[in-house]
């Protein structure tokens, strides 16, 4: 085995041909899809949730070898600390598939090599002999050397193995070994296979081998590396972890769209706004009872920065609800951004007909009241009672200009009645605004804001943001299991363990966080 610090390479041949290296492509491509699987590891035992999350459990971690030009980044930790992983194991267990193969404890170590072995050379051939708890992947720019780098970094206690076992599948300088781990590289050309770049005459873009890379971590990791710090110390440990970094992705796309002589126009918003985004983190952490995704953007939240206040008010047996604040204000943004989009296309005067003929078959004026219905404050709401045996309680209730609403109210009123073939959907005017509803009674609940989901054990411990957050989103699981299991028996076995799903959008430290997470049902109901 290497010694800690030294950077050990296999052979260092210069690469193949193109089209003359047999499998190694191919074996490139499953073992660096699989790679990527296993950050997936949690969604793929039947969880259905994404990655996120810092690292715990000490030792050294995939982001201390690989180094601070690493713009996006993945990573899992089957060694967490503060009772994470015996938390996510039971957790796990509860799901019937999981149980089924892994038992009611499954092992985190079994699970993480199947993922990352499965479909590939590699699948039985012993890797679990060599491969330590932790795995990080993610991809690096180096602007000065035009390098775009696919990287993985497997943490190891066996260099000389692991080494050996990448060799079947892949060239000799797409393997390093470097304080614990092997380095695994691929090539920028796997990110964009289909794209067509020779006839371009600008400098085309290149990989480092897994020996650059590896040394480059050495010289500086990204755990050392301002974004990247930055970005998670609001954050709390947990089993595994996601980064991205805005300005260097924008950077690197800029340099990689003029290679490819893609049209810089085109690119120039979407490149400004990652740009802006700076730093962004999540990580994904195990609580007794629930699963959390938590994360942080340096940009502001995507509406309104006032906390919502009418999700709390609705009743206790609401299924599904999503409620936002600064609606009117974000419709005006994003509708001057269409019409600025438009206009390359389209004339003034007509789109300012067809504005004109969606009024007169609609009685519906835009932007004007998409911003009246948004308002200051709107939620959108599903009741559970009645949803398989009656008409539903579904409707919205918007926080808006009363005077506004109530002309909306009249005209969405008779408007719906004509849609709907005489559906006497209820729209009324408010003394805060508006509602819109199936039922009357359903109206009457809504304005009223009398309800108890605020006060229930499972909406508090879904969201427990809920009184700060600008964004809600409340889904009740344990409301549609019953009719789940008439239907789809293999999605009600899935979600057979969860109580709800909840997600909170926060103003936070000159940026946002967002909370995400699934509640499970007491184990003993």
């Amino acid at each position: 085995m290497s010694n800690q610090g030294d950077v050990d390479v296999i052979g260092q041949p210069e690469r193949q041909p193109e089209g003359q290296s047999g499998n190694s492509a191919r074996g490139y491509r499953r073992v660096w899809a699989a790679g990527i699987a296993v950050v997936a590891v949690v969604a793929s035992a039947g969880a259905g949730f994404a990655t996120g999350a810092m690292v715990g459990g000490g030792g050294t971690q995939p982001e201390d070898v690989l180094p601070a030009s690493t713009v996006v980044y993945a990573d899992i930790d089957l060694d967490p600390a503060a009772g994470q992983k015996l938390n996510l194991v039971r957790l796990l267990g509860r799901f019937p598939d999981v149980e089924d193969k892994y038992g009611p404890e499954p092992d985190l170590s079994e699970l993480f090599v199947d993922a990352l072995t499965k479909d590939t050379e590699l699948e039985g051939a012993g890797v679990e002999d060599w491969i330590g708890d932790r795995l990080g992947v993610g991809v690096t720019w180096d602007p000065d050397a035009n390098a775009v780098t696919p990287v993985a970094a497997i943490a190891t206690s066996d260099e000389d193995a692991a080494v050996e076992d990448f060799r079947t599948v892949l060239d000799d300088d797409q393997v390093a070994a470097t304080n614990g781990y092997v380095i695994v590289t691929g090539d920028v050309a796997d990110l964009g296979a289909d794209a067509d770049m020779s006839g371009s005459t600008a400098p085309q873009p290149t990989s480092h081998t897994a020996a650059d890379i590896a040394s480059a971590g050495e010289d500086a990791p990204l755990s050392e590396a301002a974004r990247f710090t930055e970005a998670f110390a609001r954050l709390d440990e947990g089993l595994a972890t996601f980064y991205l970094d805005g300005e260097g992705m924008a950077e690197a796309a800029e340099q990689l769209s003029s290679s490819m002589d893609l049209d810089d126009a085109d690119l120039a918003d979407p490149l400004a706004t990652l740009a802006e985004a700076g730093p962004s983190a999540a990580v994904l952490r195990a609580d007794p009872d629930a699963i959390e995704l938590v994360g942080w953007s340096g940009v502001d939240p995507p509406t309104g920065v006032t906390p919502a206040s009418l999700v709390s008010g609705l009743p206790a047996s609401t299924l599904f609800a999503m409620e936002f604040t600064g609606g009117s204000d974000y419709v005006a943004e994003q509708w001057a951004k269409v019409v600025e989009g438009a206009g390359a296309s389209i004339p003034p005067r007509k789109l300012d007909r067809t504005l004109a003929q969606i009024e007169a078959q609609t009685g519906l004026r835009l932007p004007e009241d998409l911003q009246t219905l948004f308002g200051q404050d709107v939620v959108l709401a599903v009741d559970s009672e009645g949803l398989l045996t009656a008409v539903p309680g579904v409707g919205l209730r918007s926080v808006t200009d009363p005077d506004a609403g109530a002309d909306l109210a009249n005209r969405l009123e008779r408007a719906l009645a004509v849609w709907t073939g005489g559906f006497g959907i209820t729209a009324d005017g408010t003394d805060d605004g508006m509602v819109i509803a199936l039922t009357q009674e359903y109206a009457d609940q809504l304005v009223s804001g009398d309800g108890e989901l605020g006060q229930s054990s499972a909406f508090r411990r879904a969201v427990p943001d809920a009184s700060n957050a600008t964004y809600v989103v409340w889904l009740d699981f344990a409301a549609i299991s019953g009719s789940l299991e008439l239907a789809e028996p293999d999605a009600a076995d899935v979600i057979a363990p969860l109580e709800g799903f909840g997600l909170g959008v926060t103003p936070d430290d000159g940026g946002t966080t967002v909370r995400a997470r699934l509640i499970f049902e007491d184990d003993d109901s």
